[in-house]
């Protein structure tokens, strides 16, 4: 079974939405297929960070990034840190995949708020319905 926000938010109205309680769509001015095209484009963003195995691949390529420059700039005995280089062109990756994560997660972050400042009603809406509490 999927567990992703959409269905989160779909299963959860599916669900409860007999409840006295629970919120409903109506109350807020959202129609179905506005929350559905909402939902959908939330997902689609959040799904923009790939799987795991796509993120484990980039971390990798970008850590070791510096030491294959490394190795191609300098022969095995005359690397510039003498036995320390692996280690610090290691940092350096691990320093360049730490700034792309900031870049990628700032990117995701800008362009959430900007579907949910496009459609205040469908955001407010899905979270108050995700922030529903059966008992």
């Amino acid at each position: 079974m999927l567990d992703d926000y959409q269905h989160h938010v779909e299963r959860k109205i599916e669900q409860y939405c007999h409840r006295d309680n629970f919120p409903k769509a109506a109350d807020y001015g959202v129609d179905d297929s506005d929350l559905s095209n909402y939902l959908f484009d939330k997902q689609a963003i959040l799904d923009s960070r790939g799987t795991q195995k796509s993120r484990y691949t980039i971390a990798g390529l970008i850590i070791m990034l510096p030491v294959v420059l490394l190795a191609l700039m300098y022969p095995a005995n005359k690397m510039p840190w003498g036995e320390w280089s692996i280690f610090i062109a290691v940092a350096a990756g691990v320093a360049l995949w730490l700034v792309y994560e900031l870049f990628r997660k700032a990117i995701m972050s800008v362009r959430l708020k900007k579907l949910d400042k496009a459609s205040p009603k469908e955001a407010h809406y899905a979270a108050d319905v995700v922030g529903y509490n059966p008992s």
